[in-house]
C-alpha cells in the first residue's frame, strides 16, 4: 500500500477514535529504547512515562506504532491525537502544544570504528561525507537547517536500522542518533557497539532539550494543561526517576 493511502487511511481512524471527550490517541514509532514494539506491546521507557502520565491524569487513550512520518501527520492533521518521542525544535515549535520533558537524550554523530580516517571537530567538517537519516525526524529537519542537502550529504533510510546496515556495508559513513538508541539497535544485532561504531561528534544543539510530547494544535488546552501537571506529579513523587532507572538512564 503506498504511504499516502496509507496516511489517509491512518487519519480517518485516528481521527473517529478522538471524538469521544478526553480520549487521546497517542501514535509513535519503532524507536528502542525509548518506544518499541516488544511481544505485540508497546513498550520503552517514554512509553512507560507517557502512558503513567495518561492514568495520572485520567484520561482515556489508545497507543498506535505507526512510521515517523505517519504518526507526524496524524498528529500535525487531528485533534486529540498526541506524539511521542518528538524533540521540539524551532521549525515545530507553532505546530502543537506541548508537554514535556519526558526523556533525557544525548545525541553523537557515530562512524565505524575502523574508519581511524575520520575526525570531526566541527559541524562543517562533516560536510564531505554521507550522513545516514531517516525522513521527517529532528535530525533531518536540523541538517537541512544548516545548509546540508539530501541526495548530497544526506542519505535517506525508511528506518534507523536500515541507516545502521547502511553504516555496516560502509554506503554512509555517518550515523548520527542518540546514543542509547545507536547502542541498543546495534546490541540488537548481535554485536557489542564498542567493537565496531564510535561516537566521533556530538551534536549539542539536538541533546539540550530532551523528548517531549506533540499535541495537535486543535485540542483543549485543558487537557494539555491536565496533561503537564500530570508529568509534574509522577516527577515529583517519584515514578518518573524511577523509569529513568529501569532503563539506564
Amino acid at each position: 500500500m503506498r504511504t499516502g493511502i496509507k496516511v489517509v487511511l491512518l487519519l480517518c481512524m485516528v481521527l473517529i477514535l478522538s471524538c469521544a471527550k478526553e480520549h487521546l490517541v497517542v501514535v509513535t514509532e519503532e524507536f528502542p529504547p525509548f518506544n518499541f514494539t516488544k511481544d505485540g506491546e508497546v513498550a520503552g521507557l517514554s512509553t512507560e512515562v507517557v502512558k503513567a502520565i495518561l492514568t495520572e491524569a485520567g484520561i482515556s487513550y489508545e497507543v498506535q506504532v505507526h512510521s515517523w512520518k505517519e504518526s507526524y501527520e496524524a498528529a500535525l492533521s487531528t485533534k486529540n491525537c498526541i506524539l511521542y518521542s518528538t524533540s521540539r525544535r524551532p521549525d515545530r515549535e507553532e505546530l502543537f502544544k506541548w508537554v514535556g520533558t519526558i526523556a533525557p537524550t544525548n545525541y553523537s554523530v557515530f562512524a565505524l570504528s575502523e574508519r581511524e580516517d575520520i575526525e570531526i571537530l566541527s559541524l562543517e567538517e562533516m560536510e564531505k561525507y554521507k550522513i545516514g537519516i531517516t525522513p521527517g525526524d529532528a535530525r533531518e529537519s536540523f541538517f537541512k537547517s544548516k545548509g546540508f542537502e539530501i541526495g548530497e550529504q544526506l542519505i535517506v533510510s525508511e528506518n534507523n536500522k536500515a541507516n545502521f546496515e547502511k553504516l555496516m556495508n560502509k554506503e554512509i559513513d555517518l550515523w548520527p542518533m542518540p546514543n542509547v538508541t545507536a547502542n541498543y539497535i546495534v546490541k540488537e544485532a548481535g554485536i557489542k557497539p564498542e567493537e565496531v561504531i564510535n561516537g566521533v561528534f556530538i551534536l549539542e544543539e539536538l541533546t539540550k532539550g530532551g523528548y517531549y510530547i506533540a499535541i495537535n494544535k486543535n485540542t483543549s488546552d485543558a487537557v494539555v494543561k491536565k496533561l503537564q501537571a500530570a508529568l509534574d506529579k509522577i516527577k515529583e513523587d517519584g515514578t518518573y526517576d524511577k523509569i529513568l532507572e529501569k532503563w539506564g538512564i
